[in-house]
């Protein structure tokens, strides 16, 4: 798709017409795949607790890129005492007329083997999510740590319990 020419990335083909024939994806398989990724990810945050590891994910990207689509994916089926998201202040003033070529130009500096920025193409935004999660899940090696089934006991019968009246109960106002 692009080559690297001398400190710049020239773009040798038209990525928006080679994916054309790409049908959109439809909300059935989005919704039944996001799932699926959705339970790996719960795998994989219980490995890492059950590990005592931290693992650090940065999303960076242009207004509208699709970032916080990726983050509401990931984290709503994630335990909050385990998982933060910690946003960063809005840009300056001076930072919002700053041209993005500078973070080209940090990524150039970057972006090495060890630790590289990935990036996502999030023209179809639901393929994006998708691709985003799977990769994130193919970045560490998790096992599954899911525990057996806890067989319950039969339901106990009904005892006799009797609920104390309402009028001895405090009630919130209804004001809606």
């Amino acid at each position: 798709m692009s080559k690297k020419e001398s400190d710049h990335y020239v773009v040798t083909a038209d990525p928006v017409k080679e994916k054309s024939h790409e049908k959109k994806l439809k909300n059935q398989k989005y919704e039944k795949e996001l799932a699926k990724l959705q339970v790996e990810l719960v795998k994989l945050q219980e490995w890492i607790r059950h590990k005592g590891l931290k693992v650090l994910v940065i999303f960076e990207g242009r207004d509208a890129a699709g970032k916080g689509g990726v983050i509401k994916r990931v984290t709503q089926s994630l335990s909050p005492r385990v998982c933060r998201v910690v946003a960063l202040a809005a840009p300056t003033a001076r930072e919002k007329n700053q041209w993005y070529f500078q973070k080209d130009e940090m990524f150039h500096h970057t972006d090495i083997k060890q630790a590289p920025w990935y990036v996502v193409d999030a023209d179809s935004k639901k393929r994006a999510r998708l691709n985003c999660i799977h990769h994130l899940l193919s970045c560490v090696p998790y096992k599954d740590l899911t525990p057996e089934a806890i067989k319950l006991p039969p339901r106990q019968k009904d005892t006799g319990y009797v609920c104390p009246p309402l009028s001895d109960q405090t009630f919130v106002p209804e004001k809606y």
